[in-house]
Formats: structure tokens, C-alpha cells, sequence
């Protein structure tokens, strides 16, 4: 159903008045008699198609109302209805306050109406174009990490992971624009697409490489960044991934993303890296302590306080057809031949449970694989 709710803030009381008797079945009315009273209102409620304001207000004028109503909800549509009508106040609305429509006093019914429509149609133009551009985003990032999670097993796992500890380290933080930092995590591995299984495989478990396997794995951030960098919104994730140096010293949470953002990832995936050759979360700790100018010690303290993988929790042997997405992978599943198909700790998704039947039907694998206890009441 379409949005029509419409806000008129103005400090005259019979200017509202004169609103409610001309728009009430035109529109869905709220009205406020002070910018305060209009911005708890665009903070507290459900969000408004068009916002109209009064140029001249006590306390705060219409432009500057309409700036801070930007700030809470951008998508809003902003409109000016004011009795001055000299030319710079009408610049400065539109270029301060980004406003839609600027209309002068007295606008009578058979004016402001079919402005509010306009205004209405814009606003869902606004946000039917970015629910578009957020669905192709969402399903641009899970083509991705399927495709990670075919191509790479190991390093799919390792960013799921890293992804779960750089979401509870922004929560702790409590930084904004959460989700950049989150499918930075994501697919900060997605890089890994290019370098053998078997390299893959030898480099999370710490095992020695030869310089040829190094030279490869140190070409991922270039090549994770080549591959999202020209998506939409997704510049900034492109940046924190590639970014090779961060700034020394404590994290600025006030900082930009692309400052932070690398600060966080680089931690988590060195946390995870000492957890993944064996270290108790103490151990890693310590080592990365003695770096403790790159991380700083507020990102130290907090690593502590993660919440990390158990993997030695009670399994149960499941068989592949019964598999549900969400299900937690128990063991590596490795083919015949020796090949990593799944790594421990991925979670089912429907491309993965393909994945896995069709290696079954083949031979190469066995018809069962082991998930944790936690997850088998969804099999059942």
C-alpha cells in the first residue's frame, strides 16, 4: 500500500487547522506546532512521504528544521510553505535544505494538493528505486559467496567466521552503517576464488608454503577488489578490503569506514588465523598483544570478549538428503581423492546441499556427514 502520509509543521495553529480541513481526504495528516514537535515526530513515528514547514518559526527556522528531518529520514520528500517569497530564501531552501517544492502563503487547496502528489510520487519513485538498487546489491553479494563457498570451501568457512566476530566487535563499538563492515567480512576472502584448493588448504592450517603459493595468496586483496569494486555501493567494501596498511594506534570509531573498517578486519582475521593453528583465545590474545600499536588496545580488549566457534560440542551423522539450510557442518567433508569439498563449520545452504548430492551420487563422498546436535532438530 502505498505511503500518503504527509507532515505539516507550523507554529500558527489555525494555518494546521485550515490543513486538516482541506487535505484530510487527500492525504494521511499529522500536524506539529514547533520543529521540535515535528522532528520527534519524523523520529518516533512510521516514516513520512512529504514533509511541509513554515519558513519562519521560533527557535528554529523551516530550512533548518528541514535539514535536521534530512538527517533522520533522507528519504522523506521536503516542501517549504512560507509567507516570505523573496529569492534567496527560496535558494537557500532549496540548496540547504534539499527541498522538493518551495510554495508561498496563502496556497490554497487547488495548489497545495496536487504538489503534495507530485511530492507523493516522488517519494515512492525515491524508494522503489533504492529497494531495487538493495536487492540487486543483497543478490549480488550472495552470488559471490556461493560462488566462494564452491570455488574455496576453507576460505568460505574462514569468512564466515571472521564475519561473526567483526559483527559482535561493531556492536560492542556500536558504529554506524554496520553493514559495510559486515559484508567487508564477508568477502574478504572472495580473493581466494583464484588460488588452488590444495594451497588454500596448506595455508589455513599453517602448514609451509613455497614462494610461488605466497606470491599467489599475496595477490588476493587485488583481486577481491577487482571483482566488487565496480559494483554499486560497494566501493567503500572494496577499499577496506584492499586497504594493506592501517593507521597505528587505538581505533577513532568517529572515523570514516574506510579507516576503521580495515583496522577491524585485519584484527579478526589475525584472531582467527591463531585459533585456526590451535591457539586458545588467550594465546592469540597475547601474540597479538605484542602488535598492540597496529590493533590498538581498545580492538584487544574487545576480541577478548568474542564469542568463538565450539566445535567440540556433541555431533550426530545425518544423511545428505536430510540436510536443512541453517544445519552446522560438524567435519571437513573431503572427497575420495582428498579434495576439500566442505570445510567444518560451514552452514548449509541449498547450493551447498547440491554441491554435496552430487558428489554422493558420484561416489566420491560418503552419504552422510556430521552436523552439530544444535542444529539437528531442524532435520527432523
Amino acid at each position: 500500500m502505498a505511503n500518503r502520509r504527509v507532515l505539516c509543521v507550523d507554529d500558527e495553529e489555525s494555518v494546521l487547522q485550515g490543513f486538516k480541513r482541506n487535505l484530510r481526504k487527500a492525504v494521511e495528516l499529522d500536524t506539529a506546532t514547533s520543529p521540535e514537535q515535528g522532528l520527534a515526530a519524523i523520529r518516533d513515528g512510521d516514516e513520512y512521504a512529504v514533509i511541509v514547514s513554515d519558513m519562519q518559526m521560533p527557535g528554529m527556522n523551516g530550512i533548518e528544521f528541514l535539514k535536521e528531518a534530512q538527517k533522520i529520514k533522507p528519504d522523506s520528500v521536503r516542501m517549504m510553505l512560507t509567507g516570505m517569497s523573496d529569492q534567496k530564501t527560496a535558494v537557500d531552501a532549496v540548496n540547504e535544505g534539499a527541498i522538493f517544492r518551495f510554495m508561498t502563503k496563502p496556497c490554497p487547496a487547488e495548489v497545495l494538493i496536487p504538489v503534495l502528489e507530485a511530492g507523493i510520487r516522488q517519494y515512492e519513485l525515491v524508494t522503489a528505486e533504492k529497494e531495487l538498487l538493495e536487492k540487486t546489491l543483497k543478490g549480488s553479494i550472495n552470488v559471490l559467496v556461493d560462488m566462494l563457498s564452491m570455488a574455496n570451501p576453507a576460505a568460505f568457512s574462514r569468512a564466515m567466521r571472521i564475519k561473526d566476530y567483526v559483527v559482535q566487535l561493531t556492536s560492542m563499538l556500536e558504529l554506524k552503517d554496520a553493514w559495510e563492515f559486515e559484508v567487508s567480512a564477508m568477502l574478504s576472502q572472495i580473493g581466494y576464488v583464484t588460488i588452488p584448493p590444495e594451497t588454500m588448504e596448506k595455508y589455513m592450517t599453517g602448514r609451509e608454503l613455497t614462494d610461488s603459493e605466497k606470491e599467489m595468496l599475496a595477490g588476493h586483496s587485488s583481486v577481491a577488489k577487482n571483482l566488487i569494486g565496480n559494483i554499486p555501493r560497494l566501493e567503500s567494501v572494496a577499499e577496506i578490503i584492499s586497504t594493506e596498511e592501517c593507521k597505528p594506534g587505538d581505533i577513532d570509531t568517529s572515523a570514516p569506514s574506510t579507516e576503521t573498517g580495515p583496522k577491524i578486519l585485519k584484527a579478526s582475521i589475525a584472531f582467527d588465523a591463531l585459533l585456526t593453528k590451535g591457539e586458545s583465545k588467550s594465546e592469540a590474545l597475547t601474540k597479538l598483544r605484542k602488535d598492540s600499536v597496529a590493533y590498538g588496545s581498545t580492538l584487544l580488549d574487545l576480541l577478548s570478549k568474542l564469542e568463538t566457534p565450539d566445535f567440540e560440542a556433541v555431533t550426530h551423522a545425518v544423511h545428505i538428503s536430510n540436510l536443512r539450510s541453517g544445519n552446522v557442518l560438524a567435519e571437513d567433508v573431503h572427497a575420495k581423492n582428498g579434495m576439500l569439498i566442505v570445510a567444518k563449520g560451514q552452514q548449509v545452504s541449498p547450493a551447498l546441499r547440491t554441491r554435496l548430492d552430487n558428489f554422493a551420487k558420484q561416489g566420491a563422498i560418503g552419504q552422510e556427514v556430521l552436523i552439530h546436535t544444535a542444529a539437528l532438530e531442524d532435520t527432523q
